[in-house]
């Protein structure tokens, strides 16, 4: 089922969103896989460059963390 977005002309309101939304909360302790948890969801959603992720990879290499490398992906936003 895919969604389309409707032509939009200036100065008219954006129609909202008509998929549900969901909040998801991740809590656990220190080094416990919660940024990996979301970077992984990130990724198989399709909501990461395969650029960035090869940039992820191989920092997380340089820094002894190769399987970290998914966590990165959440190192760049204020919520995390």
């Amino acid at each position: 089922e895919g969604w389309e977005v409707p032509e939009r002309k200036e100065g008219e309101l954006k129609i909202p969103d008509p998929r549900p939304h969901l909040n998801v909360v991740f809590i656990g302790h220190v080094d416990a896989g919660k940024s990996t948890t979301c970077g992984n969801i990130l990724f198989l959603c399709g909501c990461v460059d395969e650029r960035q992720i090869e940039k992820y990879m191989k920092e997380a290499k340089e820094k002894n963390r190769e399987s970290w490398f998914l966590a990165y992906i959440m190192d760049t936003s204020e919520e995390e």
